[in-house]
């Protein structure tokens, strides 16, 4: 489950209104998430390391809880 990621197709009123709702509320850098973020998450759930994860949701956010 990816939070916000900066993308290029995201510029002007999108990204603001991204920063002013999501972004706040995450816990690890308030920052908008990039592709390479997203990317380590994939090469974890591909890597031989996630042998013994099944049937997960992952939160890859910067920790956005919603509150």
């Amino acid at each position: 489950m990816p939070g916000p990621v900066s993308t290029d197709t995201n510029t002007g009123e999108v990204q603001k209104q991204t920063h002013a709702r999501l972004v706040l509320l995450t816990r690890a850098e308030e920052r908008e998430g990039r592709g390479e973020d997203i990317a380590d998450a994939v090469l974890l759930l591909t890597s031989e390391m996630s042998r013994w994860i099944t049937g997960q949701t992952i939160s890859v956010s910067g920790g956005i809880t919603g509150n």
